[in-house]
């Protein structure tokens, strides 16, 4: 009677040991990269999880990725989504609202503008993917705003972080306010004639 009890007991344990060691060889997984990610990026680690907490619909995006001038602002973000985090690319169509040929073939031409990962200095600023799901901005001008109008940034701080001439800064964010106001306007135009018709 009390060997099959034993035997359950060791299941049991058995059973517990291998969660156990399970957790602990994901928890050094994760540890790992994390630390990984720290030095890559000169991120602590408190900021490396708040970067990798990543909700359904957006991931945060450091601004400094646009230090690298080799590239335009879509292939930036590619680039760093795929080779930084290791999002897949059918994961990127899905975060940026884009057609996944769009997206491999922007990340396509980053890779042969430039082989090397990218330069990832510490940033102050970061932007979520989920401002670059209007597509009747640029990336660069869907950034701008966000930094400007979310963030309260001053144009010359806009500048600083983007590695942007101030007025190259204020000329998009003037053109940004103008498309957007366009937008407004059509949109309050179509939903008064729909009124009408009611």
């Amino acid at each position: 009677m009390g060997n099959p009890e034993r035997g359950v007991d060791s299941r049991g344990s058995a059973s517990d040991i291998a969660r156990d060691i399970s957790s602990r060889i994901s928890s050094q997984i994760i540890k790992k990269a994390v630390e990984e990610l720290c030095a890559r990026l000169g991120l602590t680690e408190k900021e490396v999880l708040q970067l990798l907490k990543e909700r359904k619909d957006t991931v945060q995006i450091p601004v400094s990725i646009f230090s690298n001038k080799a590239l335009s602002g879509l292939e930036l973000v590619c680039k760093y989504l795929k080779d930084e985090l290791g999002i897949r690319i059918s994961d990127i169509a899905r975060l940026l609202s884009r057609d996944y040929r769009t997206v491999w073939t922007t990340y396509f031409m980053a890779g042969r503008k430039l082989k090397a990962r990218l330069s990832v200095p510490k940033s102050d600023y970061f932007f979520p993917t989920l401002i670059l799901t209007d597509r009747k901005l640029s990336v660069l001008e869907a950034i701008v705003a966000y930094l400007k109008d979310e963030l309260g940034l001053r144009f010359s701080e806009v500048a600083r972080a983007l590695h942007r001439d101030q007025r190259n800064v204020w000329t998009v964010y003037s053109r940004t306010k103008r498309k957007l106001a366009a937008a407004g306007k059509k949109s309050g135009k179509s939903e008064g004639e729909n009124a009408k018709s009611r």
